[in-house]
C-alpha cells in the first residue's frame, strides 16, 4: 500500500509554520516541490498594507531533533538573540550559487518544534555569498519568533532592529554587489532607523567590501559614455556606518 512521505510531511510542517508567522509582514509565494531548486518561498515585504517591491528568497528546514543554544543576547545590531544550532546545518554549494544568481536577499529559516513549543531561527546568506561575513558554518542564527509572533522588529514600539533591519541591510548589499550605490529609504519598509532620505547616503564600511564592484561599474559607464576624466570617482558625499 502507498504511504505518505515522512520527509514531505516534515517539509510541509516547517513551511506552514514559517508562512503563518511571516504573513502579517510579507506576502509569501510558495514554490512547488517540482519547481524547487533551492528556494521554498519568494516573499515580498509589506509595510502595513503597502507593497514595498523588496523581494527575498527563503529556504525552510524543519528539524525537531536539533538543538539551539543561545550564544549572545540582545547585543547584535539587529537587537535579536544569537544562536548556534546543532547538529550543524549546511547549504550545498550549488544552492548557494543559485541564491547568488538571484541577486536578492536570501535566508535559511530553521523550525525546531518540541512538544507544544515552536522556535524559528534564520541565517543571513547575502553577506556570506557576496561580502566578507564569516563562512557558512561560523555565521550565526537569529531567533525570529516570540511564540506565534514574528520578530519583524526587535522593538515594535520604536520600529527598530529585528528581521526587517537585516532585510534592509541585505537589500543594500544586494544593490552594492551589482555596483549600484542608490540608497533606499528604510521608511519604505517601516523601519525607523538609518537616515530618512532618498539619496546621497551610503554605508561606508559595507562600501569597502564592494568597492571593486563599484569600480567595475564606473569603468563600464566611462567606456560607454566616452568619459576620460579619471578624477571623477562618482562617490557620494555622505556616509552612514554599519558593521554588517
Amino acid at each position: 500500500m502507498k504511504q505518505f512521505s515522512e520527509t514531505n510531511d516534515k517539509g510541509d510542517m516547517g513551511e506552514s509554520i514559517f508562512e503563518s508567522l511571516i504573513r502579517p509582514y510579507a506576502v509569501p509565494h510558495s514554490i512547488g516541490r517540482s519547481k524547487d531548486i533551492g528556494v521554498d518561498f519568494l516573499c515580498e515585504w509589506k509595510n502595513g498594507t503597502q507593497p514595498t517591491g523588496v523581494i527575498f528568497a527563503v529556504q525552510v528546514k524543519y528539524y525537531p531533533e536539533h538543538t539551539a543554544t543561545l550564544i549572545e543576547k540582545d547585543r547584535n545590531l539587529n537587537l535579536l538573540d544569537k544562536y548556534i544550532i546543532a547538529p550543524t546545518i549546511s547549504i550545498d554549494s550549488e544552492t548557494q550559487e543559485y541564491w547568488k544568481l538571484l541577486g536578492m536577499p536570501a535566508y535559511l529559516f530553521v523550525v525546531i518544534q518540541k512538544n507544544n513549543s515552536v522556535n524559528v531561527f534564520y541565517k543571513r546568506y547575502t553577506p556570506i555569498l557576496t561580502g566578507n561575513m564569516a563562512s557558512q558554518p561560523r555565521s550565526p542564527f537569529f531567533k525570529a519568533n516570540n511564540e506565534w509572533s514574528f520578530l519583524a522588529f526587535a522593538d515594535m514600539s520604536r520600529k527598530v532592529g529585528g528581521f526587517v533591519r537585516d532585510l534592509y541591510i541585505d537589500q543594500m548589499r544586494a544593490n552594492y554587489n551589482k555596483g549600484q550605490i542608490a540608497y533606499m529609504n528604510p521608511r519604505r519598509l517601516g523601519l525607523e532607523q538609518f537616515p530618512n532620505q532618498d539619496d546621497d547616503v551610503f554605508f561606508k564600511d559595507i562600501f569597502q567590501e564592494y568597492k571593486n564592484n563599484f569600480k567595475e561599474t564606473f569603468e563600464r559607464l566611462r567606456s560607454v559614455l566616452g568619459n576620460s576624466n579619471d578624477n571623477n570617482q562618482g562617490v557620494p558625499s555622505k556616509a552612514q556606518e554599519d558593521s554588517e
